[in-house]
């Protein structure tokens, strides 16, 4: 027997948003809407996260869904912080993260049950990462990639988009997007294509407001220089630097 309190989910829209995801030639940007389908109409909330460290994720569909997966993967880190010094295991590697991620959603999965679908209809996730340091990273530069709803996690080379506005942004990425680019550049491009979204009327469930601008998260590449000194904490800092840009799209939407 399904829980009750799910099949209203069956009614909603599915993956409303559009969040790109775009591979550059200095690292990694993340650019989302921030207009939520609600039962009653529509809302505003922000769509990427940094649940743990140089970690940006952000998710299309149902968005208490997508709390509850984003709760579960801050208290498995933090479980795991704790159990550290008796387990000897930590994240390390974008890779280790990546085995988390896997694990909560087959969990929640099967904690679901009969009521699976919920997640399988209405959880897409895509991820940003860059973890480890300078001296003990083998890959210096930022990952991208993307989790099917069974937790298979799929790498990203070029860039993808998430949400029920993808259709839209497809014809100006597979024309304009060049891995060349920039993550400002890359951050132009994602931005035309919610404004262009928006604008249009072409999908009511993408766009954002004056309080809540679109969202856009960099994660460059480590960039060592030949003189680099692992001691100086301040220049580790900044190369390990996520940067979270918050009044910066509300300049660059003024010159769309």
């Amino acid at each position: 027997m399904r829980k009750k309190g799910f099949y209203h989910y069956k009614l909603f829209k599915k993956d409303m948003t559009y969040i790109l995801g775009a591979r550059c030639i200095n690292g990694v940007v993340l650019v989302g809407d921030t207009k939520v389908t609600t039962e009653d109409g529509f809302a505003y909330s922000k769509k990427i996260a940094i649940p743990f460290g140089n970690v940006v994720m952000a998710s299309s569909g149902i968005g208490g869904l997508y709390k509850e997966f984003q709760n579960r993967i801050i208290i498995a880190v933090k479980l795991i912080e704790q159990q550290r010094e008796k387990t000897g295991y930590y994240i390390t590697t974008d890779e280790d993260f990546s085995v988390l991620v896997t694990r909560v959603i087959r969990d929640m999965i099967r904690e679901y049950g009969d009521d699976d679908y919920v997640l399988k209809n209405n959880l897409r996730i895509i991820c940003a990462t860059r973890i480890g340091s300078p001296l003990n990273q083998y890959y210096p530069l930022a990952q991208l990639s993307t989790y099917h709803p069974y937790g298979f996690p799929e790498p990203v080379n070029k860039y993808e988009a998430i949400g029920h506005g993808k259709p839209y942004g497809e014809l100006f990425l597979k024309n304009l997007y060049r891995k060349e680019m920039t993550m400002k550049e890359g951050t132009k491009l994602g931005l035309f294509i919610i404004q262009f979204i928006k604008d249009m009327h072409l999908d009511e469930s993408v766009g954002y407001d004056d309080e809540f601008l679109p969202q856009v998260v960099y994660i460059p590449d480590i960039q060592i220089p030949e003189n680099y000194d692992p001691n100086d904490e301040i220049k580790v800092k900044k190369y390990m630097r996520v940067i979270q840009l918050v009044n910066y799209p509300e300049k660059m939407l003024n010159i769309l």
